[in-house]
């Protein structure tokens, strides 16, 4: 799965943003705040959103599940979509 074309983009992505704003957690999430605003859309409703860490701190195992779950999806092994619109409602 390391070769995957998805996760390809999504890791140069991410050391894009880190390269960019230095590592610092802190400026990735404030650019990731003024997209949100920008865009009009939410990209998280969590009220205490986790703690974000460094891609290297990610466990094997962890990066492991994420590219067997791609695989999946690609293979059309995953569920239908789930309508979020009564939990946001729930949420506000």
């Amino acid at each position: 799965m390391k070769d995957d074309p998805i996760l390809k983009d999504i890791r140069k992505f991410r050391d894009e943003l880190s390269e960019r704003f230095e590592g610092d957690l802190s400026k990735i999430f404030a650019y990731f705040k003024q997209e949100e605003v920008k865009s009009g859309r939410t990209f998280s409703t969590q009220k205490n959103p986790r703690v974000l860490v460094h891609p290297e701190v990610i466990s094997p195992k962890t990066m492991e599940m994420m590219d067997q779950s791609v695989g999946n999806l690609k293979k059309g092994k995953a569920s239908n979509a789930v309508d979020l619109n009564e939990l946001d409602k729930l949420l506000e």
